[in-house]
């Protein structure tokens, strides 16, 4: 009756491991990723008057967060000093393929899909710099 304590317990502790600082390369490039849809929230609300959580979901807009997250592993990569390792080649090639979806196949779909160069860049800079603050501070 009681056996699936341990087993519960067990897949917590394995969860606490994982989302530990341990993993700091996995868990801060997500949290800058929704970050950054904050910003974005912050940015529609405060020039549209439209406080809408749905806005944290959409694609589109200023800043992309596909690009902070981009931004934000290449700068963990390179803080680890890994510049020249293939992972940080790899991460490269990534970025450039999610950069280009981002600014480019997905906005001939839809204008409201995809995003425009200075939604790219200041998304990335924002993946960097929220970045550098939690490499330092954490």
């Amino acid at each position: 009756k009681f056996q699936i304590v341990p087993q519960i317990v067990g897949k917590l502790c394995s969860w606490y491991t994982f989302l530990s600082m341990e993993n700091y390369y996995f868990i801060i490039p997500l949290f800058v990723a929704s970050a950054t849809q904050g910003i974005k929230w912050l940015i529609v609300g405060l020039t549209k008057k439209h406080w809408s959580l749905t806005i944290l979901t959409k694609y589109g807009g200023m800043p992309s967060s596909h690009s902070a997250l981009i931004g934000s592993v290449l700068w963990l990569l390179f803080r680890l000093g890994a510049l020249h390792e293939t992972s940080f080649i790899v991460a490269v090639a990534f970025g450039f393929v999610v950069l280009r979806d981002a600014g480019g196949l997905r906005r001939k779909v839809s204008p409201l899909l995809g995003h425009t160069p200075p939604e790219i860049l200041v998304g990335f800079i924002c993946g960097v710099i929220l970045t550098e603050i939690i490499f330092l501070y954490v």
